[in-house]
């Protein structure tokens, strides 16, 4: 995996600053909505407010926190044990729902078990496994090929399907097909060329 250090996001209403907020242990540059411009997350001040953010063209509820220097999840219940996860190939300590205490990300071993996890307010299912170095993704057929593709502005390694060994995103030449790959348990409709 190879991340882009700084992605500037956008929404739809004014902006009234711009700050640098860690997500997932990735700096990024965010341009915070009208009322707010002092939104990051990890820091040592108490929490203040919730606020909407975008972060990788997805809007997000990020929310200043008391000294957890760790990316914390908006869950619709208050977090009962801190877990760490595996997310785009970075170790991290989430707060967690209920029993899951030990959720990481997939890999090419057999998973032990899968528990529902939530990540900056998105579910996700988990497996747990043994973390590998890199996001791949779960294909139902065998790998011919591994390939870079980029997802919400970070790019990444992927085992491609069978008869696909050339996915890419989009550029500004014509795409000739469309697959599905799936990173991260999320599956995401890639346009490949020749």
């Amino acid at each position: 995996m190879v991340p882009v250090d700084q992605v500037l996001t956008k929404n739809v209403s004014a902006v009234t600053a711009s700050t640098s907020v860690t997500v997932l242990g990735l700096f990024h540059v965010v341009e915070t909505m009208v009322p707010v411009a002092q939104v990051v997350t990890r820091t040592g001040l108490a929490t203040t407010a919730s606020t909407s953010v975008t972060v990788l063209g997805l809007f997000h509820v990020v929310e200043t926190m008391v000294p957890v220097a760790q990316a914390v999840t908006r869950t619709g219940s208050a977090p009962t044990a801190s877990t760490s996860i595996t997310l785009l190939s970075l170790f991290h300590v989430i707060k967690s729902i209920g029993p899951v205490a030990q959720a990481v990300t997939r890999t090419s071993l057999a998973p032990t078990a899968s528990t529902n996890v939530t990540v900056l307010g998105l579910l996700h299912v988990v497996e747990t496994m043994v973390p590998v170095p890199q996001a791949v993704t779960r294909i139902g057929s065998a790998p011919t090929a591994s390939s870079s593709v980029t997802v919400l502005g970070l790019t990444y390694v992927v085992e491609t399907m069978v008869p696909i060994a050339q996915v890419v995103t989009r550029t500004g030449l014509a795409p000739t097909a469309s697959t599905s790959v799936t990173v991260l348990d999320l599956f995401y409709v890639i346009k490949s060329m020749d």
